[in-house]
């Protein structure tokens, strides 16, 4: 049976215990951990109960454990916490409140500050719409390396018509028939700097990851294979600003808002109708009808600072007479400020953009196994490359 010691506490240097079949799993029945800032790591139950109230630059809201997919303290301007919802929202707040209780695992019910959370991962996600707004980085791969599922999809052949398509259709076009996640990193990526990229290509019977090649050439950006996701990068941006661990998923489906300070809050405009003041003059537009809104980055952008997508086509470019907007998100009714607005997708916002200017830019593609662009493919492209630029000055 072994031998048989009798050790004093005093004499033991490391006790370590042997490695179980089932180590590195969460426990049966764990839904999330909790770290707290003591280095203390729980493992708490679903509870229906569990609410914690987070303080936004715009108001308070009582979240439920569904509802966050992770929450981790952060010291960037500021000491916070950034906050990840399971509808794609991602929000920097405070957390409020007295002592709370949580259920965990092991040690039954515990009570905590929020002020004394590190770190909030959830493992148990309820069933949402992919609308999430952040993935974490995974460590590089090749196609090749990226497993046999996502190897078998590269593989499949498709075929392709697109004429003057943007950039971001063309991708949820090639997710849907390929069944392989596309990724748009947000540092390198913006969204305005994505609507200005169209593509037209006509191929038939193309592999798949053949087919990305050549939409990556023609739009002008890279790609690189992360875990079982392609990811879309501008390659000069990462060169000079680094990589980024935070990408945006095409295929977005529900109304979300991008405000100053990084905060995207899915929701939308909680009023019927917005009165815009244009050179012609105001006019009430009713916000059912608004496709799309983003900061104007043109000469006249202090006088017109936003450019609104109107859903039957047209665009207006104008200033909101409203001082502040209120927005339905995140279970709560919040009142945002319209100088912190950045952009605005509704639900059906694919519709493209009437009334502004591009430079076409000829981009010739070579024949390639008898698939090749369509003569004359252009790509266009504005000359100068634009970022939003908003304040990020927000009060908590």
């Amino acid at each position: 049976a072994g031998l048989d010691l009798t050790l004093s506490p005093d004499a033991i240097n490391a006790l370590v215990m042997h490695q179980a079949p089932g180590d590195g799993n969460p426990t049966p029945g764990t839904a999330a951990f909790i770290e707290t800032h003591m280095g203390d790591r729980l493992a708490v139950v679903h509870d229906p109960d569990f609410s914690i109230n987070a303080a936004l630059p715009w108001g308070a809201v009582d979240l439920k454990q569904d509802a966050i997919q992770s929450l981790k303290y952060v010291r960037e301007q500021q000491p916070a916490y950034r906050l990840i919802l399971n509808d794609g929202s991602e929000l920097t707040v405070i957390l409020q409140g007295g002592e709370m209780k949580i259920k965990t695992i092991r040690f039954g019910t515990a009570q905590i500050y929020p002020q004394a959370i590190s770190c909030l991962l959830q493992i148990e996600k309820p069933v949402l719409p992919e609308v999430k707004a952040g993935t974490q980085e995974q460590p590089e791969k090749t196609p090749a390396e990226g497993g046999e599922d996502v190897a078998e999809k590269l593989k499949k052949k498709v075929s392709l018509k697109y004429e003057e398509v943007p950039f971001a259709e063309v991708l949820n076009d090639l997710r849907d028939k390929s069944g392989v996640k596309m990724i748009m990193d947000s540092k390198s990526l913006t969204k305005k700097d994505i609507e200005k990229r169209e593509i037209t290509l006509e191929v038939s019977d193309m592999p798949v990851e053949k087919a990305i090649t050549w939409i990556s050439e023609l739009s002008d950006v890279k790609f690189k294979l992360v875990g079982d996701k392609v990811v879309f990068y501008n390659p000069d941006v990462e060169k000079e600003e680094g990589p980024n661990d935070d990408e945006v998923e095409v295929g977005i489906e529900s109304p979300h808002l991008i405000l100053a300070a990084d905060n995207i809050m899915v929701g939308a405009f909680a009023v019927d109708e917005l009165k815009i003041v244009s050179v012609s003059g105001a006019m009430p537009v009713k916000t059912d009808m608004i496709a799309r809104i983003d900061r104007c980055e043109d000469d006249d952008a202090e006088i017109w600072p936003f450019v609104i997508d109107l859903r039957e086509g047209g665009s207006l470019k104008g200033r909101f007479a409203e001082k502040v907007i209120r927005v339905n998100a995140c279970g709560g009714s919040f009142y945002i400020p319209v100088e912190h607005l950045v952009s605005y997708i509704s639900p059906m916002a694919g519709e493209k953009r009437g009334g502004k200017q591009k430079e076409d830019v000829e981009d010739e593609v070579a024949e390639d196994g008898g698939n090749k662009a369509k003569p004359g493919s252009v790509l266009k492209i504005e000359a100068k490359a634009n970022q939003i630029k908003a304040n990020r000055r927000v009060v908590h």
